[in-house]
């Protein structure tokens, strides 16, 4: 057990106090572990406390792009029954390249696949020029400050408001999620 005076921080507050392996669990990249103790085996995601804050890194294509607005792209895949996905922040990467898009709406991470950005919301969203532009660029989609009632058992999608993107071939989109499962 780590005593509170040593507890280890992680993101937006949250810690953990006890940490357990019993050599069932694995880890993915690198652990750095004191007194001389060796991890053999990984920790999978299905180990891990929900609570703790977890990132999704999804890249949509081209033809993924130019379809949000009639068939949403899934995020995050939906927690569970009595559960629900906490968003707290996204970097969407836009990487351009020639020929760029025209057309489409305003771009939202929304709770389930409701097709024409008809979910609900909990952070800004991608304005359909940033997709159009003919340049790269990175933009932080924060708390929309709504109240969101968030229906538990939902994934979160990308979805596009107004109309489906149009003529770029080879750009992408890329959504880097801060969340929670509560």
């Amino acid at each position: 057990m780590v005593s509170p005076s040593t507890q280890t921080k992680f993101n937006y507050g949250r810690f953990v106090n006890d940490l357990e392996v019993d050599g069932s669990q694995t880890v993915a990249g690198t652990l750095a572990v004191t007194g001389g103790t060796t991890l053999s085996t990984p920790l999978t995601s299905g180990n891990v406390d929900p609570s703790l804050i977890q990132t999704a890194d999804v890249v949509l294509t081209p033809a993924q792009i130019k379809t949000l607005y009639s068939a949403p792209t899934q995020i995050i895949a939906a927690p569970g029954a009595g559960k629900s996905i906490v968003l707290l922040d996204a970097l969407a990467r836009f990487t351009y390249t020639t020929p760029q898009y025209t057309g489409g709406g305003a771009v939202q991470l929304q709770y389930d696949s409701t097709v024409h950005a008809g979910g609900t919301t909990p952070l800004a969203v991608l304005p359909a020029a940033t997709v159009n532009a003919a340049a790269s660029s990175d933009t932080q989609l924060q708390d929309s400050s709504l109240a969101v009632v968030v229906t538990q058992n939902k994934g979160i999608y990308a979805s596009a408001a107004t109309a489906d993107f149009a003529t770029g071939t080879v750009s992408t989109l890329e959504f880097f999620v801060h969340y929670y499962i509560k």
